[in-house]
């Protein structure tokens, strides 16, 4: 499992309530120290109860034991501040930017460089839809393009699928955590594309407490679809 401290650290602000998105991105977009973080976080708690650096350093643990009990199906976790954290596409409010990410496989298919095409659709797609989709998945792989989708049922699969035909790379982006592939009947193409020389990334390492949640975690990641992707189709 690759890590940096930065990373968790990130991880363990974002805990705290009142810390989104938005306030990682204006407070901790460069590498700080424990002892920063805290104070930071004081600074911005509405509560009476202060943070301690022994309470952040017990949710430090807290997220290293559950990284080790995802180590089979996590390689790593990148977060902003560290060298390796892909930039985004386009322009995009701070609560709208990834912060951290939990990745199985070639993490450089998200890289400036990487010319990156999502291709998304119905679940439930006609034979003629499939037919136009993956022929024109198969000329973009072939022409160098990595595809990006969600690992739905439907056009999802059929944009992954075409790809790994076509010797192509490939994105899928979760709405779960990787130990948890949904759907579980593409816990196979899941693991084919990674053997591939793809890419799995979430931004979640725990499984959805409700499903409320899940679909706004639907919501999540077709957002990451347009934001690592130069062009969606």
């Amino acid at each position: 499992m690759r890590y940096s401290e930065n990373a968790i650290n990130i991880m363990a602000a974002r805990i705290y309530k009142g810390i989104g998105r938005a306030w990682i991105v204006k407070n901790l977009s460069s590498p700080k120290s424990e002892e920063a973080i805290v104070q930071l976080l004081n600074e911005s708690n509405k509560s009476d109860v202060s943070v301690t650096i022994e309470d952040f350093n017990k949710k430090k643990s807290m997220l290293r034991r559950i990284l080790a009990e995802s180590a089979d199906a996590v390689d790593g976790v990148v977060a902003i501040g560290d060298d390796d954290f892909p930039p985004h596409r386009g322009s995009v409010k701070n609560s709208e930017r990834p912060i951290f990410l939990f990745y199985r496989g070639d993490l450089s298919l998200l890289s400036a460089n990487s010319k990156n095409i999502a291709v998304i659709g119905l679940l439930n797609p006609s034979e003629d839809i499939v037919a136009i989709e993956r022929k024109l998945v198969s000329e973009l792989a072939k022409s160098g393009a990595v595809i990006v989708s969600g690992l739905a049922l439907g056009c999802d699969s059929v944009a992954h699928l075409q790809t790994l035909e076509s010797n192509g790379k490939t994105v899928a982006i979760l709405p779960g955590p990787l130990n948890d592939i949904m759907p579980a009947k593409n816990k196979g193409l899941a693991a084919d594309i990674v053997a591939s020389g793809g890419l799995l990334i979430s931004e979640y390492l725990t499984a959805p407490k409700s499903k409320m949640e899940l679909s706004g975690r639907y919501q999540e990641r077709d957002r990451l679809q347009a934001l690592f992707s130069n062009l969606i189709i």
